[in-house]
């Protein structure tokens, strides 16, 4: 690296270099190599800030941390997190301490993954167990109404049976009473034959009667 020359005079990295009046070699490679270590430091916090504002710049395009709070969100958080992490590694000029600032930038990212994907678990669970039920309420809902269509249909058939047994009921009593009232008229009716019938032999004695009489007195004339 340093090359000594002359007592004014040395090379650094192939180039020459006065060196100014008092200043030994040593001396000045010390402070070369001062201001070499810290232009070397003051290039990776350069590096180091830089890429951490290429991070957040990349970031912004990723959805908000809440709205992957929910069922899939991990998966998708994971492949927004790959997509930031090709266009971080696709950009020039980052320096040297580009992958210690990826690595610490995963190092928090991995930290809120591990939250994202317990959150997302336990609302998927929730999810599936609030499905269950749903699922459940349904079946119960669906069961309900079958009751109630047997229920209904079992109350329509129940009146259906008691209208026609109302029917029935009416019908036989206006047949009763027809045949009543029939009755009454044949006993009526077999009631006065009886009485014609009954008055009959008493007309033939009468008649017999009178017929003797008259034989009688015309005997008595002819004597």
């Amino acid at each position: 690296m340093y090359e000594e020359y002359g007592a004014d005079l040395c090379f650094v990295r192939g180039v020459c270099v006065h060196l100014p009046a008092g200043v030994s070699v040593c001396h000045w490679q010390e402070r070369v190599k001062n201001a070499y270590e810290e232009k070397c430091v003051e290039n990776e916090e350069m590096s180091r800030k830089h890429c951490a504002a290429l991070l957040l710049q990349l970031e912004d395009d990723m959805d908000p941390v809440e709205s992957y709070m929910k069922p899939g969100g991990y998966q998708q958080f994971k492949e927004h997190l790959n997509n930031l992490l090709q266009l971080y590694r696709n950009k020039p000029a980052k320096g040297v301490k580009a992958e210690e600032a990826l690595d610490n930038y995963l190092s928090e990212k991995n930290r809120l993954g591990k939250i994202i994907l317990t959150t997302d678990e336990t609302m998927s669970e929730q999810q599936r167990h609030l499905k269950e039920q749903r699922a459940q309420l349904e079946e119960e809902k669906q069961r309900a109404a079958a009751a109630r269509e047997q229920q209904m249909a079992l109350v329509i058939r129940t009146n259906d049976i008691e209208r026609a047994r109302q029917e029935n009921e009416r019908q036989l009593m206006e047949k009763m009473e027809m045949d009543r009232e029939e009755f009454q008229r044949n006993n009526q009716q077999l009631r006065m034959q009886l009485v014609r019938l009954a008055e009959r032999p008493t007309r033939i004695i009468e008649r017999i009667e009178t017929h003797e009489r008259i034989v009688e007195r015309t005997t008595c004339v002819v004597s």
